[in-house]
């Protein structure tokens, strides 16, 4: 997973959503970010995909687990299991995100490794009596299709990189390169990246200035905003709102950004946003009993 962890990234990785692609030099080909358009293009995709499966007798993931634990090929116990892995997997990444020494960091990736492979071993065997399922052929077409969708030769994202007969001729090698370098590209543009692009004073010396408009902000109309482009908007609005409440983050904290990083900025808005919705809702209950 990637962390943006300092200006410098995040300058790049913000250059990147405003043009609404992501330049591969080695490749010589150009990522494109999608807006809902595409995404709605997807989603028809996959219910297409669907419809022919079902028609084939394929089941559903749920489907599929209710027989296997009819018939005690897949118990209970196992699928909690699976669960548990997962979330705790999810947590020990959560977890490793608040931590600022990099000593911490570097220590507990000993416990995201060990949830890793848990994950994985039961994972195995989850899949070996599973597949196939809806969700599993379909995830994965959609997936190779993501990628079709997302490669260009051009700036201007009007010349796919691959027709569909060239696409299809593709072997699985050279697919699941293809799908790998995607998903480093989209790796930049998780959620908590984001917010870390939201806090710089380059993001929000601009975004202070649109008045909360975000045609104004990009230059364009709403519907052709990419959905990186909307997110960021988003987190702007969230700290703008914080701003205005007279919570400022000190000073200290953007002058250690190359020792600590952007999350200890990020940690104080989210405790800002906090104190403030406490202050509002012990305002709100004195007023009540003053009626």
């Amino acid at each position: 997973m990637k962390i943006l962890k300092n200006v410098k990234d995040c300058r790049a990785t913000y250059r990147e959503i405003l043009l609404g692609y992501t330049y591969l030099e080695k490749e010589n080909l150009y990522v494109k970010h999608f807006d809902e358009s595409d995404l709605g293009k997807l989603e028809v995709f996959y219910a297409k995909c669907e419809k022919k499966l079902r028609k084939l007798g394929i089941e559903s993931t749920k489907e599929k687990l209710d027989f296997l634990k009819k018939e005690d090929y897949w118990s209970e116990d196992e699928e909690n299991s699976y669960t548990n892995a997962k979330y705790a997997l999810t947590d020990a990444h959560t977890f490793a995100e608040t931590l600022q020494a990099k000593e911490q960091k570097e220590k507990f990736q000993a416990t995201i490794i060990e949830k890793s492979e848990e994950l994985q071993e039961i994972g195995e065997k989850r899949r070996e009596v599973l597949y196939p399922t809806i969700e599993t052929f379909c995830d994965k077409v959609l997936n190779e299709h993501y990628v079709r969708m997302a490669l260009y030769k051009d700036e201007k994202l009007s010349e796919p990189y691959f027709t569909e007969e060239e696409f299809s001729d593709i072997s699985y090698v050279d697919l699941s390169e293809l799908v790998k370098e995607y998903n480093k590209v989209i790796e930049s543009f998780t959620d908590d990246n984001l917010k870390r692009i939201a806090v710089n004073g380059f993001f929000l010396n601009s975004f202070l200035m649109s008045d909360g408009d975000p045609v104004k902000f990009y230059g364009k109309n709403v519907l052709e905003m990419t959905t990186y482009q909307m997110n960021l908007f988003g987190k702007g609005r969230f700290y703008k709102s914080i701003l205005e409440e007279g919570k400022n983050p000190p000073d200290l904290l953007y002058d250690q950004i190359n020792e600590n990083g952007l999350d200890p900025i990020v940690s104080f808005y989210d405790l800002a946003h906090a104190q403030i919705k406490t202050e509002r809702q012990q305002a709100n209950a004195r007023a009540k009993r003053g009626r």
